[in-house]
């Protein structure tokens, strides 16, 4: 699709609803349509379609966001009518009404959409950070407002992982008590029973968020342990058939965000009769790099996690000439 061809008619979108704007940026976005004069026109001429959207138009908007979020289109009017929009004059009205949205009365999707799209959109844009400091603020007295019995305890597993993950993007302040809330009160309890890439994801949060968990931590550390001993135990004993696949619950991904997460909250050194956190450091980056030297993950590692591991094996001074070059091949890798 090319960009030139739409912007012929783009003026035509002034007079659309809401719809067809949506399915316009869908799919421009589906073609990586990237180009900023593209962005900025089509913003301008479609300022009054998502602009004058009022109460009902919500949904809409936020949706429209999602996807100026996806494609890097980073136009304050755009994120700004989530918030601050306006009622179009209705009969024997001569004005128009401002709406400005409000957070505490919204359903927990859309609570959750919203933080989670101005967390990158506020990380990535100055002009936006204000909006997205707004948005956590109100959350977050959201959150502390809320009976414990009643409300709070319904947001779901992935909701409050997807919450505390925005929270760790935007570097928010002042998290003591949603992390509490989510965390203490209701992830570290069943921590092992998330998915992994749960476990990591969380692990991950909690160090951008400058949270030394060490409890939680030192859970994950000994599961993986445990996990790999079963494993060598089973191949000792001959339980694994020869060539064939074995299943690990803990991948090398996961591990890789979780070491990473260790050295950015310092828990890769000293050791005490508490836990050993130098000596377990050690044994993870150990398992992870025979985990990259027996296995194809690294043909399916992101980027992030790659360069994660490849930073925590330097830190640990492991790793063969083979493992850096294997690492360093350009595999068709995604962020």
């Amino acid at each position: 699709m090319e960009p030139s061809f739409i912007l012929r008619d783009v003026v035509i979108l002034a007079a659309c609803g809401s719809l067809a704007l949506k399915d316009l940026v869908a799919r421009a976005s589906d073609a990586q349509v990237t180009q900023s004069s593209f962005w900025e026109k089509v913003t301008e001429a479609t300022r009054s379609t998502y602009s004058h959207t009022g109460l009902d138009g919500l949904e809409d908007n936020l949706e429209l966001a999602r996807l100026y979020t996806k494609i890097g289109a980073w136009h304050r009017d755009v994120f700004e009518a989530v918030f601050e929009n306006n009622e179009l004059p209705g009969e024997g009205r001569q004005q128009k009404v401002r709406r400005l949205t409000d957070l505490h009365g919204m359903s927990f999707k859309q609570l959750v959409d919203v933080l989670s799209i101005f967390a990158r959109a506020g990380s990535a844009s100055l002009q936006i950070s204000g909006w997205a400091t707004r948005a956590f603020s109100a959350a977050r007295e959201r959150i502390q407002e809320e009976d414990p019995e009643v409300e709070w305890q319904d947001f779901s597993t992935e909701q409050m992982l997807s919450i505390i993950d925005s929270m760790a993007r935007f570097s928010t302040q002042n998290n003591e008590t949603i992390l509490r809330k989510f965390g203490r009160e209701r992830l570290h309890p069943k921590l092992l029973q998330l998915e992994p890439k749960d476990v990591a994801k969380l692990c991950s949060a909690y160090s951008h968020l400058g949270f030394q968990h060490h409890t939680v931590f030192k859970e994950v550390l000994l599961a993986i342990s445990d996990e790999q001993q079963q494993i060598q135990r089973q191949r000792i004993l001959g339980l694994t058939a020869a060539g064939a696949e074995e299943k690990f619950r803990f991948g090398s991904t996961e591990m890789a965000l979780i070491l990473d997460a260790m050295l950015v909250l310092k828990l890769y050194r000293g050791n005490n009769p508490w836990f050993a956190w130098g000596q377990r450091f050690q044994d993870l980056t150990e398992i992870f790099m025979r985990r990259l030297e027996t296995s194809k993950d690294l043909e399916h590692m992101a980027a992030r996690p790659l360069a994660a591991g490849a930073y925590a094996l330097g830190r640990a001074k492991k790793g063969s000439e083979g493992l850096c070059q294997s690492m360093m091949v350009p595999w068709p890798i995604s962020t």
